[in-house]
């Protein structure tokens, strides 16, 4: 009887000893997939910030990069089981976000536009814009006028009334750029500032439209709720 009594303490004894080692698994385990869950969340933050700036800037070798990358880590996301337990209505719009990114011509109609107004503000940048001889006038027809040809050789589906919309501030600046044109040695000092004031007037129009509109377009993809979400995330590491 003893002999039997021993032998059901000690079965007792292993069994107690395994399942406190497999509870020391489990605990190890779950810290880890914590562990991994916020390192993860931070390289998502890092990769939907590219996304928006190669968004925004056109760039579409940054953006190839950073969707692979985003695609590659809301993988290992999605499978990791802390995540899984504690963020799943997160997992579920991050991969309704990369839905959209993946399928949206709207995406690509953007870029392409971001593309060519970068361009447009990068030549603009070079050149002077108070003197207004006729040299710098000549440069700035030229600029206005690619920009106008650029924009109109976009093959875009979506964004055409917003193309359109450009155009038109385009016309409008190139007509009041060749009213200074067709003044110089012509007018009056008072007529050709006058004619100076309405072209930069809608110079800078042109320019204030071209930004509101851009972070306009850039916030239909606004990602911002995601990537603070994914802060708080790797804030409690």
């Amino acid at each position: 009887m003893s002999l039997r009594r021993d032998k059901v303490i000690g079965t007792v004894i292993i069994v107690v000893l395994a399942l406190g080692e497999l509870v020391i698994l489990g605990c190890s385990f779950w810290h880890q997939q914590g562990v991994q869950a916020t390192e993860v969340a931070s390289e998502l933050v890092m990769q939907i910030s590219l996304l928006d700036s190669s968004l925004r800037s056109g760039d579409q070798a940054q953006f190839d990069k950073a969707q692979r990358n985003f695609s590659a880590q809301l993988a290992t996301f999605s499978r990791n089981i802390f995540a899984k337990r504690q963020h799943k209505q997160l997992i579920a719009d991050l991969q309704n976000y990369e839905k959209i990114l993946n399928e949206s011509h709207y995406v690509e109609d953007l870029r392409a536009m971001s593309q060519v107004r970068n361009v447009f503000l990068s030549q603009l940048e070079n050149l002077s814009l108070e003197n207004y001889s006729r040299d710098d006038l000549t440069k700035l027809s030229t600029i206005f006028g690619e920009y106008k040809e650029d924009l109109q050789g976009l093959d875009i589906q979506q964004l055409t009334r917003e193309r359109d919309e450009i155009l038109k501030s385009i016309e409008l600046s190139q007509s009041a750029l060749k009213q200074i044109t067709d003044c110089i040695s012509v007018c009056t000092d008072a007529e050709f500032l006058e004619r100076q004031n309405n072209f930069s007037t809608q110079f800078d129009a042109i320019v204030t439209s071209l930004d509101a509109q851009n972070a306009e377009l850039a916030a239909k993809f606004d990602s911002a709720k995601l990537a603070r979400q994914l802060k708080d995330i790797a804030k409690n590491s």
